[in-house]
C-alpha cells in the first residue's frame, strides 16, 4: 500500500555562544509552520538575558530569557513563515570574547617565591543551544 504525506516534520538545533549583541541562528524556509521553539541554557552567564524573534519582531517567540544559571525555556508560539525568514537571537550583557581573553600579564619569576598555586578550573565559555520544530510542506510517498 502507498501513503502520500504532505507535511514533514524537521528539527533545527543551533548551538551558540553569548559573545555578540545579535546572532543570526537559523533560517526558516517559506512555508515553515514552527510549532515549538526551545532555549537550553547549557554554560549559565551572570546578568544575561535572550531575546529570541524572527524578522522585525525580535521578541516574537521569547522575551528576556534569564541566562544566569542552567534551564530550558520552552514556547508553543506558533509561527508560519510567508517567506525566508531569519531566527535572531538578540542578547544583552553579552561577554564579548576580547573581554575573555584578557588576562593580566605575570611578572618577572621571583626565586625565593612560593610554589605556583594549581590553576583554577577554566571558566568555560556561556552557552546556549536552540531547538525548533517546524513542518515543511511537501510530498513524499510511503509504502506501508
Amino acid at each position: 500500500m502507498l501513503q502520500k504525506v504532505k507535511n514533514i516534520s524537521y528539527l533545527c538545533k543551533v548551538a551558540f555562544n553569548l559573545d555578540e549583541e545579535k546572532k543570526q541562528l537559523a533560517i526558516l524556509p517559506a512555508g515553515a509552520e514552527v510549532i515549538s521553539t526551545s532555549l537550553q541554557i547549557v554554560e549559565p552567564l551572570a546578568g544575561c538575558t535572550i531575546d529570541l524573534g524572527v524578522g522585525q519582531d525580535l521578541e516574537y517567540f521569547l522575551n528576556n530569557v534569564d541566562c544566569a544559571a542552567k534551564d530550558v525555556a520552552d514556547t508553543s508560539m506558533p509561527f508560519c513563515a510567508l517567506k525566508n525568514e531569519v531566527v535572531v537571537a538578540t542578547i544583552t550583557g553579552f561577554k564579548s570574547k576580547k573581554e575573555a581573553e584578557t588576562k593580566p600579564a605575570a611578572g618577572p619569576a621571583d626565586p625565593k617565591a612560593l610554589p605556583a598555586k594549581p590553576a583554577a578550573k577554566e571558566e568555560k565559555d556561556p552557552l546556549c543551544i536552540l531547538r525548533m520544530h517546524y513542518f515543511l510542506p511537501s510530498e513524499i510517498t510511503l509504502e506501508v
